[in-house]
């Protein structure tokens, strides 16, 4: 009513409410819009979504199969990729905070005593690749499986990659196929210190495309935590949509 007549509510909260957020709202289509600037990113025009579905779109953006129980943070960000509510924010962190599979899946974090060095930072594309593998995991027909994970420390790029079985064959073979075929050779490549990236095969690969390819220490996988990262969001995730089915 406000955009169509410029009638103002009664309301002390809504009139509030509309001196913020009234002058970027319009309609299109017969869908109210806001037209939402915030610092750091680009103008975007957002639906404006309606009490009655609010619920459902932060359920959507934090618990289906696509997305597997990400944080607040992620999830806000999904919804104001299309959707903006005023107190979108609030009403996502409450949700996830309240999340039986988050509560369930939640680990307490462990405080290191340990003194490390500081990794090495990547300053553009391709100057340091991480590499990890996750599982074995069953498939549906009872086989078992691998992922193969390859991450690009400065663009946070990453391929998940499916092999049968992690024999140097098959990592050597994921890794030049599917990363160093499309995006190029990494100036770097860490990796822990499993038996298939020691081979001679794998060496060899490297040696011939003239990649520095350096290992994780054993006492402190951490130094590889590019690729350890995103083996834990892979298990997070997984174990999140067991227990909700």
């Amino acid at each position: 009513n406000f955009i169509k007549t410029k009638a103002v509510p009664n309301s002390i909260f809504h009139k509030r409410l509309l001196k913020n957020i009234g002058p970027y709202c319009f309609i299109k289509d017969d869908l109210v819009f806001i037209s939402l600037q915030r610092q750091g990113h680009l103008k975007k025009d957002l639906i404006f979504a309606p009490g009655q579905i609010q619920a459902s779109i932060v359920a959507e953006a934090h618990s289906s199969k696509l997305f597997g129980h990400d944080k607040a943070a992620k999830t806000i960000e999904r919804i104001l990729s299309c959707w903006y509510w005023p107190g979108l924010a609030g009403d996502t962190v409450d949700y996830v905070n309240e999340c039986d599979i988050c509560i369930r899946n939640r680990k307490k974090s462990k405080t290191s005593s340990t003194f490390l060095k500081p990794l090495e930072t990547a300053t553009e594309p391709l100057q340091i690749v991480a590499t990890d593998l996750f599982g074995p995991l069953k498939a549906q027909d009872g086989s078992k499986k691998y992922i193969l994970t390859v991450v690009d420390t400065f663009s946070k790029h990453c391929e998940f990659i499916i092999i049968p079985n992690k024999s140097a064959e098959q990592v050597a073979n994921a890794i030049f196929s599917r990363w160093i075929c499309r995006f190029g050779m990494p100036v770097k490549l860490t990796s822990d210190q499993g038996k298939e990236y020691r081979s001679q095969l794998f060496n060899g690969l490297c040696k011939l495309l003239e990649i520095d390819h350096r290992f994780a220490s054993v006492q402190h996988p951490r130094t590889n935590s590019a690729a350890e990262v995103l083996n834990k969001k892979i298990a997070a995730y997984l174990k999140a949509m067991h227990m909700k089915h």
